[in-house]
C-alpha cells in the first residue's frame, strides 16, 4: 500500500506535464501507467533487428502559445528535438502541391523517435508501469486498486481518453451528473497507422503530406528524412476516421490487408514503388484524435474529494493542447487541495 499527496491515471503527454508542475511545487506524486512505456499517442515502434525508430502515433510538434514554446526552445538546446521541415505539402484532387509560404512553420520532432518527448518529460518522477487501474473510490483519501495493488492519494489526476475515464468513477459517479455529462460530451474517432519499409529508392521531394478530400487517407509522412542516416526509405500512412471505423474490432490480418490497399492507393498517386513495400505493421489508434472537447482546458471538482480529469479531450488534440490541459490540472489541484485544508 503506498500513499501520495496526488495520483495521477495516466502517462500521456497531460499526465506527465501536471506531475512535473506538482513536483515542483513540492508535492509527493505518483504516476500510474497502464503501458509498458511513455507518451500515449506521442510514440514510437522500433522496427528489425536494427530496431529502427519509426513515429506510429504524433508526427511532429508545434508551438502556438509561449509556454508550450519554451519548452520546445528548452528541448532544442539539449538536442532532444530538431526541426524537421517548414513545408508540408498537400495532396487533393489537383494532385501534389507545396503548401503556401503563409503556412510555412517549424515542424520540430525527436530524431531519435517521438517518444523521445515524453520520456524527457518524465526523468525524475515517480512512476509505475504496466499497471491498469481498475476503479478508485471516496473515503479519508482516494483510494485507486488494480489486480496488483491499491494506492492512496489526498487528490486524483485522471490523465486519460475521457471514454476510459467514466468506467474507473463508476459507480458513485452518478450522484454528480453536471460533472458526468460534461465527461460523457467529449468524443474521439480512430486512425489506422500504416509503418512501410522499402529497399533503396531516390528519396521524394516531399517529408510529410497532408490528404485532402480522400476518403481513406489522411496523412503521408517520409519518416525516415527524420533520422541522420536512413538505409532505406521508410513511410507512416495514416488514415481517415471513417475508414478506421469500419474496421474497429478486426483481426490482424484484416489489418494488414487494409494497410496494404492504402499503400497500394499512395502508389497510385504519389510513386510506383511506395505500393510494394518490403515490410508493413499496421497499428489501430482506438482515441486518436478529440473529435468533441469540453470547451474547458481540464475538468476539475471538490466533491466528494479533489479529482481533475485532463488530456486533449478538453484543451484540443494537438500534443500543445495535452501540456496545456496538464499545466492547469496541476493549478486546479492545488486549488483545491488548499481549499480543502481551510475547510479541515
Amino acid at each position: 500500500m503506498t500513499t501520495v499527496d496526488v495520483a495521477i491515471v495516466g502517462a500521456g503527454v497531460a499526465g506527465l506535464t501536471c506531475a512535473r508542475q506538482l513536483q515542483r511545487r513540492g508535492l509527493q506524486v505518483l504516476v500510474l501507467e497502464k503501458s509498458k512505456g511513455v507518451g500515449g499517442r506521442v510514440a514510437t515502434r522500433r522496427v528489425g533487428e536494427a530496431a529502427i525508430p519509426v513515429d506510429h502515433g504524433c508526427q511532429y510538434l508545434t508551438a502556438d502559445t509561449d509556454g508550450f514554446h519554451r519548452l520546445l526552445k528548452d528541448y532544442l538546446a539539449q538536442g532532444i528535438l530538431v526541426e524537421w521541415t517548414r513545408t508540408l505539402y498537400t495532396l487533393d484532387a489537383n494532385g501534389l502541391h507545396p503548401d503556401p509560404l503563409d503556412d510555412h512553420r517549424p515542424r520540430y520532432i525527436c530524431p531519435q523517435g517521438m517518444s523521445g518527448f515524453a520520456k524527457a518529460l518524465a526523468q525524475g518522477i515517480p512512476m509505475q508501469l504496466e499497471v491498469r487501474i481498475q476503479g478508485i473510490e471516496p473515503g479519508s483519501r482516494w483510494r485507486l486498486w488494480s489486480e496488483g495493488g491499491e494506492w492512496f492519494a489526498r487528490a486524483v489526476v485522471l490523465a486519460l481518453p475521457a471514454p476510459q475515464i467514466l468506467p474507473l468513477l463508476q459507480p458513485w459517479i452518478g450522484e454528480y451528473p453536471n460533472f458526468a455529462s460534461l465527461l460523457e460530451s467529449a468524443s474521439y474517432s480512430s486512425c489506422l497507422s500504416v509503418l512501410a519499409g522499402y529497399g533503396p529508392q531516390p528519396l521524394p521531394v516531399w517529408r510529410g503530406i497532408k490528404c485532402f478530400g480522400d476518403p481513406e487517407l489522411a496523412w503521408i509522412a517520409l519518416d525516415s528524412s527524420k533520422r541522420s542516416a536512413p538505409s532505406a526509405p521508410v513511410v507512416v500512412v495514416q488514415s481517415t476516421a471513417d475508414l478506421a471505423a469500419q474496421y474497429g474490432d478486426a483481426d490482424p490480418t484484416t489489418l494488414e490487408q487494409v494497410g496494404r490497399q492504402l499503400l497500394t492507393k499512395v502508389g497510385q498517386r504519389l510513386q510506383p514503388w511506395l505500393g510494394s513495400p518490403q515490410w508493413l505493421q499496421v497499428h489501430r489508434w482506438r482515441y486518436a484524435f478529440a473529435q468533441e472537447t469540453v470547451g474547458v482546458t481540464s475538468l476539475a471538482t471538490a466533491m466528494p474529494l479533489p479529482l481533475v480529469c485532463a488530456g486533449d479531450w478538453c484543451a484540443g488534440s494537438r500534443v500543445e493542447g495535452a501540456w496545456l490541459s496538464g499545466q492547469e490540472a496541476a493549478e486546479q489541484v492545488l486549488q483545491l487541495l488548499m481549499q480543502r485544508a481551510k475547510l479541515v
